[in-house]
């Protein structure tokens, strides 16, 4: 039953001027709940116990009790701290149903914008509910799942960057790969040493590395960040640091094979040379 649909059965069942009472009391003690720590305990708990039933079941989101419902909808001014602290459990929870409603309803985008917030502010350490969100997504057929990858950004470099070093290595997903490693370079030098260690143990997605290559993506904003990734060592061997295809000839060859792998310089030869060495 959707909320809107549980709030009218509530309002007919019960006498007009009691359920006007029950949602005046649940509003009064959330506007006292910032001023006065015993309504912000319950308000908090309220919202610990509807993060219960959402993380084990999000569609539960939709036919909450009326009290935990208001409560649960202050979860971005609880994660916030306007409210005071937070305990432990709660925190974990909340997070926790946010992922899973990020997962469930992925068109609506204030869950997993409130994970990067927790993550922001300290909340909560977030950056594997982050992956597992664009994990769950992709894995239904989302194809906007990559869009998660952005919120990454806002994140300190520890938190982000383990994450965006296994997205950026993965071979599933191209679009994410490509989204993963614009932000890392986001983050600096910590990103652009992340990408590094990528290309030395040779795990860089592949549609990525050849996006680079052919200038399919924006180069020249890249490589001055990370002039040692080998598809910008070969650009500026070609004397074509931008990227894209190049008018060569066989007897061009000698001076530009260091600008190949050792793969594509023997194909080069047979393409253009019409001879195996």
């Amino acid at each position: 039953m959707s909320k809107h649909l549980m709030t009218l059965t509530l309002a007919l069942l019960l006498p007009a001027g009691i359920f006007a009472q029950e949602e005046a009391a649940i509003i009064d003690l959330i506007e006292r709940a910032k001023v006065d720590q015993a309504a912000a305990t319950t308000l908090i708990s309220g919202a610990h116990e509807a993060a219960i039933r959402i993380a084990r079941d999000p569609t539960s989101l939709e036919s909450l009790p009326v009290d935990l419902d208001m409560y649960f909808d202050w979860y971005p001014e609880i994660i916030a701290g306007e409210f005071g602290q937070v305990p432990g459990a709660t925190r974990a929870v909340l997070v926790e149903a946010l992922t899973e409603m990020a997962i469930a309803y992925p068109d609506k985008f204030m869950a997993q914008h409130a994970l990067a917030d927790a993550g922001r502010v300290g909340f909560a350490p977030v950056g594997e509910e982050l992956f597992r969100v664009y994990t769950g997504q992709h894995e239904r057929g989302y194809k906007g799942a990559a869009m998660v990858i952005d919120l990454y950004e806002s994140l300190p470099p520890d938190q982000a960057l383990p994450y965006l070093s296994r997205l950026t290595a993965q071979q599933e997903d191209n679009v994410a790969a490509l989204t993963a490693f614009e932000t890392m370079l986001k983050f600096g030098q910590g990103g652009a040493d992340a990408i590094m260690a990528l290309e030395r143990a040779g795990t860089v997605n592949d549609y990525l590395w050849y996006s680079v290559r052919m200038g399919s993506v924006r180069v020249n904003e890249m490589c001055p960040l990370i002039p040692d990734f080998t598809p910008c060592v070969h650009n500026a061997l070609l004397g074509n640091p931008n990227g894209g295809t190049l008018q060569i000839g066989c007897d061009d060859l000698p001076r530009i094979r260091d600008a190949f792998t050792s793969e594509e310089y023997a194909d080069l030869v047979r393409s253009l040379c019409g001879r195996n060495d």
